[in-house]
């Protein structure tokens, strides 16, 4: 119950309705937990509640679509569980493919491109292209879509294929958003998400969003404040999680980077760091098994 003065000046929300919503949304939670319906994501702890809207962001080229990818070979390739891709930004399907490709075999993406290959990194592309041919995969690839398109094709990804999650890599290249005046940016963005969310809702699958942060400083640890005068975008997400990459090793002649995964909010669980490692040569990310 929102109250307003007799000049409309000031507004207050009575304690009553905080302590109802605030126990709706415990008991929403505490069902969700229960339940255990939630989408393993394979990265430690994480997991995807049906309903989601999911932000997926950090520093540009830290690795937001190589976290995306991986994602997808957890859940997809590798447990066979329909999951959809929509690319909005310019990324050709046969340069997805070759990422693919690399995170499968483990044959260095730069190899890949070139085909500057062995024998034995051939038959390991070949084995891993039969593995990605055979999972269930839904790719809708359109750069500057707008959201109408974007729905239309999602929809269909949920009834004819069953998907049980969609990620969209780099939603800031929306066509909405994209030719949103800066007047109006704020206010585009804001709509936006509340249409993702009421997708996620109406297909009762979570959606993940990969977008850089606004607001960035190269080598510091990622946080929710990093959004500053775009605070709509955590405030609107079911989930905002970080990625942050710190230093490398050479191991068994290989550089891996240690990586967090950075559960910044989390409506429906807990949130934390989760360690991972990110191996550069296949852009590759996968749990941190050291006991880091």
């Amino acid at each position: 119950m929102e109250t307003t003065d007799k000049q409309g000046i000031f507004s207050f929300t009575s304690i009553k309705d905080i302590t109802v919503k605030t126990l709706t949304a415990l008991e929403n939670m505490y069902d969700k937990q229960n339940v255990g319906k939630g989408l393993k994501t394979g990265f430690g702890w994480l997991e995807f509640q049906k309903d989601e809207l999911i932000v997926l962001s950090g520093c540009p080229n830290v690795g937001k679509t190589a976290l995306a990818l991986s994602l997808i070979k957890q859940i997809s390739i590798d447990n066979k569980t329909p999951t959809g891709l929509i690319v909005p930004g310019n990324f050709e399907n046969v340069a997805l493919g070759q990422r693919l490709l690399s995170i499968c075999s483990e044959v260095a993406s730069t190899k890949i491109r070139t085909a500057m290959l062995n024998m034995d990194e051939f038959e390991k592309i070949k084995t891993a292209s039969n593995r990605i041919y055979d999972s269930p995969i839904c790719i809708f690839n359109e750069p500057n879509c707008n959201f109408q398109r974007l729905k239309e094709s999602a929809i269909e990804m949920a009834e004819q294929q069953e998907v049980k999650l969609i990620i969209v890599d780099s939603f800031e290249f929306l066509e909405e958003i994209v030719d949103a005046e800066n007047e109006n940016y704020r206010w585009t963005l804001e709509a936006m998400l509340d249409r993702f969310k009421a997708l996620a809702v109406k297909l009762q699958i979570p959606i993940v969003l990969t977008l850089d942060l606004p607001n960035y400083e190269y080598g510091y640890k990622p946080r929710l404040l990093d959004f500053k005068n775009y605070m709509v975008i955590p405030n609107k997400a079911d989930k905002v999680l970080l990625i942050y990459r710190g230093f490398c090793d050479l191991i068994e002649n290989e550089f891996i980077s240690y990586a967090n995964l950075i559960v910044a909010k989390n409506e429906n669980g807990p949130t934390g760091d989760i360690r991972l490692k990110f191996l550069p040569k296949t852009a590759l990310f996968e749990n941190n098994d050291d006991g880091d």
